[in-house]
């Protein structure tokens, strides 16, 4: 797992640099097909590495059954068939505009997350206690999609404030806008060993509440600090790098503790036989967080710097402030699971003694 999680953000770290640099300074047709390049080689490696696998993950923990994989299909296959069917026509024939296909494809979005919770809670196999901590469930992944709906502000706005506003010349050198987005792996490969040692020291005595609040916080501050370097820079001044890198920095701490708490959660809250599905739906939130990130991200261009930097302050303290207020109720079910000290041993009863002994 560790391994896993350094690759990725390695790969984090690498491509702002590499393709950030191709596109900024030579052409953007280059940099597009290398990362094409980039994944054609990560598809062929899989397909080459396929036989150290074995049989691992070939077989289904759970598998439909033939009547359960008949239904999906009738249900399934004409809806997205008929979707797609007349998004094709209608873009063909200038019917639809590609506007529109973007807006049917983001409502999906927005339902998918929804449809998926709600297929696993409506499971007969769910005891009502199951349901009720997948009701907890749930709230915990509302916040993490409002996380990641604020760190994907990375990779749109605050790109952008790179860009114009942020002087990006050291020694003489002006350095690309996206390498700042390198940032936020960066610390994360320097802190991660320092956070999940504390998470592990704290344990159980930092409820699971306390560590989402902490996330939405940290976020809720960096904003606030865009509040003041866009106030700022509102009168065309260049601002130091530092304010983004600070707000990286505090980025890259919440990213850590909330989708390492997240998988936790998960983990502690659904029976194991649900797990894999419990997961997939919360990585269905998480890109409702980034598709939403991504529509949030338009408002600056009806509202000033420092007013929309603010909103998503607002948002994620007043969240934060919630998870902390209701921290006991939404922490019930992982007190449940705690172990409970044994009880204090009786002491042993007093044998009288006859009369006359010592």
């Amino acid at each position: 797992m560790a391994a896993f999680f350094v690759g990725i953000q390695a790969i984090g770290l690498l491509a702002p640099l590499v393709i950030g640099a191709l596109g900024e300074r030579v052409s953007w047709r280059l940099a597009f097909a290398t990362i094409g390049a980039v994944v054609a080689v990560g598809v062929l490696t899989t397909a080459v590495g396929r036989r150290a696998l074995g049989s691992t993950g070939a077989r289904r923990a759970r598998p439909l059954s033939p009547a359960e994989r008949r239904r999906l299909l009738h249900r399934l296959v004409p809806i997205a068939g008929m979707l797609v069917l007349l998004l094709i026509v209608g873009l063909s024939a200038g019917v639809v505009p590609p506007q529109a296909a973007l807006g049917i494809v983001g409502l999906l979005l927005i339902a998918a997350p929804w449809g998926a919770y709600r297929r696993l809670r409506r499971n007969p196999e769910l005891t009502g206690d199951d349901r009720w901590r997948l009701s907890v469930m749930l709230r915990l992944m509302l916040a993490a999609t409002v996380f990641w709906l604020l760190a994907g502000q990375d990779g749109s706005v605050l790109t952008l404030f790179a860009k114009e506003p942020t002087d990006r010349t050291v020694f003489g050198f002006t350095f690309p806008a996206s390498w700042l987005q390198g940032a936020t792996p960066l610390f994360m490969l320097l802190v991660a060993p320092l956070i999940a040692w504390q998470l592990t020291r704290l344990g159980a005595r930092v409820a699971v509440p306390d560590k989402f609040a902490f996330g939405l916080l940290l976020a809720g501050v960096s904003f606030l600090l865009m509040t003041v370097a866009a106030a700022l820079a509102a009168g065309g001044d260049r601002v130091s790098p530092l304010w983004l890198l600070s707000v990286y920095l505090l980025h890259a701490l919440g990213e850590i503790v909330v989708a390492a708490v997240s998988i936790s959660a998960i983990a502690d809250l659904v029976p194991r036989a649900f797990l894999g599905q419990a997961i997939g739906v919360y990585w269905l939130f998480a890109a409702l967080g980034g598709g939403l990130s991504a529509q949030v991200a338009a408002l600056i261009d009806v509202l000033s710097g420092p007013v929309y930097y603010v909103s998503l302050a607002v948002v994620a303290l007043a969240i934060g402030a919630l998870f902390l207020a209701f921290r006991r109720r939404l922490n019930a079910p992982f007190v449940d699971d705690a172990p409970q000290p044994a009880p204090p041993t009786p002491p042993a009863p007093r044998v009288a003694r006859p009369a006359g002994q010592q």
